[in-house]
């Protein structure tokens, strides 16, 4: 059964991802609705709704006669991600900074502080929904649904490849920095010094990911992610 307030496709759709995120850097693939729907342990129908709803987020395309497979990624397309993210999240954490509240306050930070607790643990699953909830909270306070949705829509192209950059040895640590000192700026009300921070965790994922595609995973792999 699907969460409370929440469709069956939806749940589908949020199952469907979770599984594609678990699978790190590996390239394109074959998506089987009967296997999903039995991993699931849902019909094939919502499986077939949620894959066209991935589809037109640009995360999976579907073949006449050979089914789903997950959409591959360029360099350029990586980039062409990353150029629309450093527009978007300096945004985001300037506005957040500017509208920030007390309760807000709490809130992120304590996000940051459950991002340590996994990294330090080791624990990916954890980090990655307590980045998806510090990535949540800055869109709350941003007051954007607009915004929400289309980072939303980047970074559920990018997790495949950020759940396997973060496996990497040091990475988790890094990256609760980063988001130690985005929160914090936002928190204290600077705009500008949140922006900032915002700009500067994007371009250090960025230069870190492209250089893992361009020289590791691509050379071995003979094609695109």
């Amino acid at each position: 059964m699907p969460p409370k307030g929440q469709s069956l496709v939806d749940s589908v759709c949020e199952r469907i991802l979770d599984i594609l995120h678990s699978r790190g850097l590996a390239g394109p693939e074959t998506l089987s609705v009967a296997g999903l729907a039995e991993e699931l342990g849902v019909s094939r129908t919502p499986v077939n709704m949620a894959l066209v709803r991935l589809e037109s987020a640009g995360l999976v395309q579907r073949y006449a006669g050979k089914g789903w497979t997950t959409t591959p990624l360029s360099l350029e397309d990586i980039e062409g991600i990353f150029d629309l993210k450093d527009l978007l999240e300096p945004f985001a954490a300037r506005r957040a900074a500017e509208r920030v509240t007390p309760e807000g306050t709490a809130e992120l930070l304590g996000s940051v502080d459950a991002m340590e607790a996994a990294s330090e643990a080791g624990d990916l699953a954890g980090w990655v929904e307590a980045d998806r909830r510090s990535h949540a909270l800055l869109h709350e306070l941003a007051g954007n649904r607009r915004l929400r949705q289309f980072q939303e829509q980047l970074n559920n192209q990018l997790y495949r490849l950020e759940c396997g950059h973060l496996t990497m040895e040091g990475r988790m640590a890094v990256a609760c920095q980063e988001h130690r000192r985005i929160a914090e700026a936002v928190a204290a009300g600077e705009a500008d010094l949140a922006a900032r921070q915002a700009r500067a965790h994007v371009q250090a994922l960025r230069t870190s990911i492209v250089d893992v595609v361009e020289n590791v995973l691509m050379p071995f792999l003979g094609r695109e992610l």
